[in-house]
């Protein structure tokens, strides 16, 4: 059986000076530093998948 992947996208948050990670509902899943941001996503590459917008 296949599981499916949530769907999430990164981007820059210029007012906090943040990088942030979203899910298609705009729930921000992470925010920090972008070496941060790269950890996240390696850590959660099995239940999440980065998509560009």
């Amino acid at each position: 059986m296949l599981s499916s992947k949530t769907k999430v996208f990164p981007m820059y948050d210029t007012a906090n000076e943040t990088w942030n990670i979203m899910d298609m509902d705009k729930r921000c899943l992470f925010f920090g530093t972008i070496d941060g941001l790269e950890e996240w996503l390696d850590n959660n590459k099995e239940s999440h998948q980065e998509q560009a917008h």
